[in-house]
């Protein structure tokens, strides 16, 4: 796990300016994010790097320790920075700006175009957002890279709305797949009437599955690359047809589909103790995480998805169970709902697409050690082991 280099910089400075604001002027940033930036920070090491006197801030005797190895990797950085120069004939790539409207406007523009006469082979994208924008967009992806959660979205910026959290989903699942994932499908969550009434929201929500998230069948996942997970059983669907929303109903979904097999979601919030709002887990890709296939594919002639029955076990004590009506009444029926909201955002369900259609019982907290099997009556089952 790697701490990035603007961060890495950010405590650099504070240990030499000792003051937030000094920083704060320096970086053409706000003092809240130079806060948000050090506990970050502190929460990824696990201890105080700082002591505020006053107005200044001191550091610790780990902030000096701290400050030494620092120094020492951007001064490294600054010499790969001077290697690549000496080969620039040779480079090309790609490299993206998020920053402020101040500093988007009135500082980055210079700097980009100076940066592009010395590496005219390389491709320069600027987005600039407001403060708070630029940090809704990157607190999640930094939450993950750094196993570190983040307080709710909501919680520090109140007016953020739905299609605002649906815009911060889309932006990340573009980034990862520029950085060479590939979407597999979508999952379908809150399809549990409980869980809506205890959100106040009235629909599920949707998120990406990409391909580094599946997980084969009895296979063991490295528990130390989780913040806080979670898993639950359900009725995965696979697409031999195109879905375009909207007016898709759930006959739609039965004549689309290829097969359906058994499924463990492992979900997992970025967001601190699982304190989430519909707009935290939406921005938060729905919680996804991890998903497990079970091997038997089965096809819905003469299956009845209401009635089949699911049954949790962790470590070969049967925890929970449930049915296909749990979800929504008819998980072909979520599906259905996924494909119709999908076409508010010009999205589609594509054939050969895994979709995973909503909990069939409630989710359970998983722990270093722990294994899980969930059985169906009528597919087999799956398991997965944590270590």
């Amino acid at each position: 796990m790697n701490l990035s280099l603007y961060n890495l910089k950010i405590l650099k400075m504070l240990y030499e300016e000792e003051s937030v604001k000094a920083v704060a002027e320096n970086m053409f940033i706000s003092q809240s994010a130079v806060s948000h930036k050090l506990r970050v920070m502190e929460k990824y090491f696990g201890v105080e790097l700082f002591e505020r006197k006053g107005r200044n801030i001191v550091p610790t005797k780990v902030g000096h320790i701290t400050y030494d190895y620092v120094n020492t990797i951007l001064n490294e950085f600054e010499k790969l920075h001077i290697a690549v120069q000496d080969v620039k004939d040779s480079k090309t790539g790609e490299i993206k700006f998020a920053g402020s409207v101040n500093l988007g406007t009135y500082v980055l523009p210079s700097i980009v175009s100076e940066f592009k006469e010395d590496f005219p082979d390389l491709y320069l994208n600027l987005h600039v957002y407001h403060s708070n924008e630029a940090l809704k967009f990157t607190a999640l992806a930094e939450a993950e890279q750094m196993k570190v959660p983040i307080a709710p979205i909501k919680s520090t910026h109140p007016q953020f709305s739905v299609d605002e959290a649906y815009a911060v989903q889309l932006e990340n699942i573009k980034k990862r797949v520029e950085q060479g994932q590939e979407i597999v499908g979508k999952k379908i969550g809150l399809t549990s009437k409980v869980v809506q009434e205890m959100l106040g929201v009235s629909e599920p929500d949707y998120g990406h599955l990409l391909s580094d998230v599946v997980v084969e069948n009895r296979a063991t996942v490295d528990i130390s690359k989780l913040l806080q997970p979670k898993i639950e059983g359900e009725i995965a669907f696979v697409l031999k047809q195109d879905l375009v929303g909207p007016n898709i109903t759930a006959q739609d979904v039965i004549t689309a589909t290829d097969y359906v097999v058994l499924a463990l979601e492992i979900v997992d919030s970025r967001i601190e103790n699982w304190k989430i709002t519909l707009q935290d887990t939406v921005a938060d890709n729905a919680s996804a995480s991890l998903f497990v296939l079970g091997n038997e594919k089965t096809t819905l002639d003469n299956l009845y998805l209401l009635s089949i029955h699911m049954e949790l076990y962790k470590n070969d004590e049967k925890l929970n169970e449930g049915t296909g009506a749990a979800a929504l009444g008819n998980p072909a029926t979520c599906v259905a709902w996924l494909a119709n909201k999908l076409s508010d955002y010009g999205i589609t369900l594509k054939a050969g697409e895994v979709i995973l259609s909503g909990a069939l019982s409630g989710m359970v907290v998983v722990e270093k050690s722990d294994s899980f099997t969930a059985k169906f009556d009528c597919l087999g089952d799956v398991c997965v082991r944590f270590d």
